[in-house]
């Protein structure tokens, strides 16, 4: 994370802290990739030395980290830590599950086929992102579904199951509102607003406060598929910039900027930091890549290589579902985090069709069918390594664990959002141009002549596109602004270099390579 502390206030900073300062109710400020975000909150908070300061962090290493900067007098909180301080009483009594329901827990519990399972989960949990009192009549036509998600929100709520972290935030939510909880603070601070749920939000906004600032990077939004939401865009306050990036230099900055205007339309350029000078040698790389599977074949070179790596996260976060799957299909014990995965032996069993396919085949399909990303990915991994799977995992979680110290890091773009590496190379795996011309494809305009500002025109003034290839769009920017000084880009869009017209020759030949008639 980004460490101000020899700089000056810049001129956007000073205008920030003096506003909030001078007492404005509401501030929201859209801070672009390593523009001091934190450094500034810090500087505001300065000012409520003798008054009640609350930080809401994202997650629990971004409170860590804040804790060290803020004044003791600044509350630094999770959603989830200030829920379950909230909550104590009813948290005492309660048992917390590791991880979420899956869907054959749920078709399980209520005795109900793969498929119902899986809507009653997508309501519960659309339920609990959302700002929402009640599950609304018109979240699903599916009336049986929607009386099981209700159900399963009961006995959480009365202690009949292991409850998730999802249901205490949101139970957290309505006793704020209903008053049943209260507790006032002079200023609260929203961190990482770009993906903040709705639940949150309400949680934000239903906490007493006499002044409240939203902070985030509209382009850094890439939860979406949790139910998070852009905030920034959302509240309706003044809204100021921070664009002065102190991570990178100006060809990092100018790559950057070229992506959001060709792409996202935005008006503002980055500047970036006299500081990062160029190395031949830099003391630290990583290697950035969209998806697990990637990530582990770029495993797999490095020791042809004879390099050693680390990985950011713990190996058994990338490997342990791809394991476990691999183990089902073999017929082999299953480590306990993943026992669940026994109860499709039951469905595969019962299933007529798999006479002539294995239980890897069958839960490919399965995983299909019902859109469970998280399990056709493990699927798909365990299928491409199935030899050499194992092998792999022991390595990683030997280096991992390593007291020498590495100099090459893996991480997906997820994983890697707020750190920085003197070098990064972005993996050829994000296909931003493949996303688009499937949105085209999708929606059956094949005769377009300019894609690009056609897919443009649909994000920005219709609405139309999905939010998940936005995602796409940010995962990609996060993953560019990692480097400080060297940056390296395998994908499609370095060899676009950002060109309109090949950009827009790419998508045509995309289109024209899946479809018949165009």
């Amino acid at each position: 994370m980004l460490n101000q502390v020899e700089y000056e206030l810049t001129e956007e900073q000073s205008k920030i802290v003096n506003t909030i300062k001078d007492g404005a109710p509401l501030v929201k400020i859209n801070a672009f990739a390593g523009t001091g975000k934190t450094f500034t909150l810090v500087e505001v908070s300065k000012y409520f030395l003798n008054k009640k300061v609350l930080y809401i962090a994202f997650n629990k290493a971004i409170q860590l980290e804040a804790k060290e900067k803020f004044d003791a007098c600044v509350a630094v909180k999770t959603t989830h830590s200030l829920a379950y301080s909230g909550l104590y009483g009813f948290m005492k009594q309660a048992r917390v599950k590791k991880g979420d329901y899956k869907n054959i827990e749920i078709a399980e519990m209520f005795n109900v086929d793969y498929k119902t399972a899986s809507l009653i989960l997508t309501i519960f949990n659309a339920y609990c992102n959302s700002g929402a009192k009640t599950i609304s009549e018109d979240d699903t036509s599916d009336s049986i579904a929607k009386s099981y998600a209700i159900q399963l929100f009961t006995k959480m709520a009365n202690n009949e199951i292991e409850i998730t972290h999802s249901f205490y935030l949101k139970l957290y939510q309505l006793k704020l509102l209903e008053g049943a909880i209260r507790k006032h603070y002079d200023l609260v601070l929203l961190d990482e607003a770009q993906d903040t749920n709705d639940v949150t939000l309400s949680i934000f906004y239903s906490i007493s406060a006499t002044q409240r600032v939203v902070v985030g990077d509209r382009h850094q939004q890439i939860y979406s598929f949790r139910g998070g939401v852009n905030a920034i865009a959302k509240i309706k306050a003044e809204l100021f910039h921070l664009t002065k990036s102190f991570r990178f230099n100006q060809l990092i900055a100018n790559k950057a900027t070229e992506f959001l205007k060709t792409f996202k339309k935005e008006k503002l350029s980055l500047k970036g930091s006299s500081n990062s000078s160029v190395s031949l040698f830099p003391e630290n790389e990583v290697y950035i890549a969209r998806t697990n599977s990637r990530l582990i074949d770029t495993m797999s070179s490095l020791l042809d290589n004879g390099c050693m790596f680390k990985t950011i996260r713990e190996p058994y976060l990338i490997f342990g579902l791809a394991l476990n799957v691999l183990a089902l299909n073999n017929g082999e014990e299953l480590d306990k985090g993943y026992s669940y995965l026994y109860k499709f032996i039951k469905l595969y069993e019962e299933d007529a069709m798999t006479s002539d396919m294995n239980r890897l085949d069958f839960l490919i399909n399965l995983a299909e069918e019902t859109e469970d990303i998280e399990l056709l990915m493990a699927c798909k991994i365990a299928q491409k390594y199935e030899y050499s799977l194992n092998e792999l995992y022991e390595i990683a979680n030997e280096f991992y664990n390593s007291k020498d110290e590495a100099s090459i890091f893996l991480t997906t773009a997820h994983t890697a959002k707020g750190l920085e590496w003197e070098k990064a190379t972005v993996l050829n795996d994000f296909n931003i141009t493949k996303q688009i011309a499937k949105y085209f494809i999708d929606k059956n305009r094949l005769k377009e002549n300019n894609f690009l500002e056609a897919f443009l025109e649909d994000m920005s003034v219709q609405g139309r596109i999905k939010q998940t290839i936005i995602d796409e769009l940010n995962l990609y920017y996060v993953a560019i602004t990692r480097a400080k000084k060297i940056l390296v880009d395998e994908t499609e869009m370095e060899i676009l270099d950002n060109d309109k017209n090949k950009i827009n020759q790419k998508i045509f030949k995309i289109i024209k390579d899946q479809t018949e008639d165009i």
